[in-house]
């Protein structure tokens, strides 16, 4: 119950904090920004354009001739080619009087943005102050470093000449160059706004990327912790796709140029491809995980095997020849292709096999699948964009994700439920409910080792039933008459076990030896003592008990068994008392590894007589 409510309240101050956000994203869009009084006039463009031209070889007509674009999107069909935009601004209305111009108001400074990714090199020229003067230069895009950006961001966003400044030099229009060199065919849009308008956008959108990514890397973490846990593959494939695809969303965004690899080339441009690709060989790979009883042995799992080994090696080449990602590139087309079709027709497979998990696998994945298809023929000028927003894939992504991770919880109580009430069975003795004996091996193992390295006492019990049984069902009436008495003589840390037929083992935690230790194995003995109307054969129950302790035994725990099982099968050597110590400490007469069992006498006694009389008060709940 705390840990739901725990769990009840960290979710509501979530909600909480979420509103809040909202809340003031709402309120910033009722407050009115300040305008820039700078609008869009015309637009002109010199498409196919040589890629080295200067601007004083575009003014001249050398490189030929604008033409009028009437639209705000821009697009290049050709490779290895260049695009020039002759930009008309001009001056509000209400920003400048023809009669007689007032002071220059403050309006807000403009941005010219091309909010667009993978864009190699932009650059804007604008004219100096005086009618002669050397134009500046602003320059951005994935070829440039971030830090030599005019501004940082996740795309291209250049700063205009405000009213007030002499570029006008009075007059109404202004006009400005706009040079973008992109290697690949490429559409992008124009946008003009002040600077707290791009500002607001960019916050805004680093708030959803920055809320979804870390949910994926939250997932992913998560999921590795319980392949670890469970050894499981589909969470690894899971949790390696959950870090790739925040990766690659990353990258898409603009964010990883400006936050994990702050360089320039053709690295920022072609990370997404990479993950990408990574993200594909998950897929496949996690498909096969889900229906790996299926495809044990199937052609279709090498070829699978197959297409994210060329995923693997072409995401290689894409990070290592990054000069020669063109031909990457269309290579990668038709593998991406064969991979997700692959991924989607295991989700089927799996869904026809009844598998939970399918349904919300297909329906989060299918429609990211067309998405990046859409994205990457967009990409080399195949199909024109402007299909939807170029941050569509980055949603969808998100989404297919975390909903897929939600799906593996669900999924992990139905998987690894069955599988652990498996190994309980496996490890669990049907017929006393004690730990078998091979787990018990297993826990004395572990223990045994940790306590000496910690230098904590343990001590370890076999406890032989010598009472006679007349049948196998006899046999169970005595073992169950023997379980209700280790219960009750036991703590909840011991750990009890039944190794074969009568022979029941106790695993001793923090019982020095000595009073303690006789004490408790005494209490077992008398218990055994007492009457037991229920039994009519049997009235009594008589054990033998070895015990040894890891201050005593010095030999490998591994000889442990042996020895005590040696010891019960002694006929000699017992005398009246039951219990019998290997201790490889002292000598003895009896034996050179056994205390003498009359050294115990005096401490028996006292002890059995205590537990006689603490048995017989609670002889009734034990019946």
């Amino acid at each position: 119950m705390p840990g739901s409510l725990s769990l009840v309240l960290n979710l509501s101050r979530l909600w909480a904090w979420l509103a809040c956000v909202m809340a003031l994203q709402a309120q910033a869009q009722l407050i009115s920004l300040p305008s820039s009084g700078i609008a869009l006039a015309r637009l002109e463009i010199l498409a196919d354009a040589a890629p080295g031209l200067t601007l004083e070889q575009v003014q001249s007509g050398q490189g030929g001739q604008f033409m009028p674009h009437t639209s705000l999107r821009v697009s290049n069909t050709t490779w290895h080619r260049a695009v020039w935009l002759r930009i008309h601004l001009a001056a509000l209305p209400s920003a400048l009087s023809p009669q007689a111009p007032p002071a220059p108001p403050a309006f807000a400074p403009a941005i010219l943005a091309l909010p667009t990714p993978y864009l190699d090199a932009a650059r804007l020229y604008t004219p100096g102050a005086q009618k002669d003067a050397p134009w500046s230069v602003q320059q951005a895009g994935d070829f440039l470093e971030p830090h030599t950006w005019a501004q940082r961001g996740f795309h291209p966003k250049f700063s205009l000449p405000p009213l007030n400044d002499p570029a006008w030099q009075g007059s109404r229009e202004l006009v400005v160059y706009l040079q973008l060199d992109h290697f690949a065919p490429v559409s992008f849009d124009v946008e003009l706004a002040n600077a707290a308008q791009a500002l607001d956008r960019d916050l805004l959108s680093l708030l959803i990327y920055s809320i979804g990514l870390g949910m994926i890397l939250l997932a992913a973490m998560l999921t590795a912790s319980m392949a670890w846990t469970h050894r499981d593959p589909i969470y690894a494939w899971y949790s390696v796709y959950a870090i790739c695809a925040a990766l690659g969303c990353a990258s898409h965004a603009g964010i990883a140029q400006n936050v994990l690899w702050p360089v320039g080339g053709y690295w920022p441009g072609t990370a997404a491809l990479c993950f990408i690709l990574l993200c594909a060989l998950c897929q496949v790979q996690f498909s096969l995980a889900v229906n790996s009883e299926r495809f044990a042995r199937h052609g279709l799992r090498y070829f699978a095997h197959a297409i994210s080994l060329l995923c693997l090696l072409l995401a290689i080449c894409f990070a290592i020849f990054t000069a020669y990602w063109q031909a990457f590139y269309f290579a990668t087309l038709p593998l991406l292709a064969s991979a997700m079709a692959l991924s989607i027709w295991l989700i089927v497979i799996g869904l026809k096999s009844g598998h939970r998990l399918a349904a919300a696998w297909l329906v989060s994945y299918v429609p990211l699948f067309l998405t990046i298809v859409v994205a990457l023929l967009e990409g080399i000028g195949i199909l024109p964009s402007g299909y939807w927003p170029y941050n569509l894939v980055i949603y969808l992504a998100i989404v297919e994700v975390l909903i897929l991770g939600l799906a593996l919880q669900w999924f992990s109580s139905e998987r690894h439920g069955e599988v652990e009430r498996r190994k309980a069975l496996a490890t669990v003795d049907p017929l006393t409910g004690f730990v078998s004996g091979q787990a018990f091996d297993k826990q004395l193992a572990h223990d045994w080792n940790i306590s000496r390295r910690q230098g904590r006492p343990l001590a370890v019990a076999y406890v032989q039933l010598q009472t006679r049984a007349n049948s196998d069902q006899h046999l169970q009436q005595l073992l169950t008459r023997s379980v209700r008495i280790l219960r009750s003589a036991t703590s909840a840390q011991d750990v009890v076990a039944r190794l074969d037929g009568s022979l029941l083992a106790v695993l001793i935690h923090d019982v020095p030896t000595g009073d303690d230790l006789n004490q408790r194995l005494s209490r077992i003995v008398a218990l055994g003592l007492m009457p037991d109307a229920s039994d009519r054969l049997v009235s009594v129950l008589q054990y033998r008990i070895v015990v040894t302790t890891n201050r005593q035994f010095n030999k490998p725990v591994q000889e442990l068994d042996a020895q005590m099982r040696a010891m019960l099968a002694e006929p000699s050597g017992w005398g009246s008392k039951p219990i019998r110590y290997i201790d490889h400490t002292q000598q003895s007469r009896i034996n050179p590894y056994v205390l003498d069992s009359i050294a115990l006498e005096e401490k028996w006694d006292a002890a059995f007589q205590q537990e006689s009389r603490g048995a017989a008060q609670n002889d009734s709940s034990l019946r």
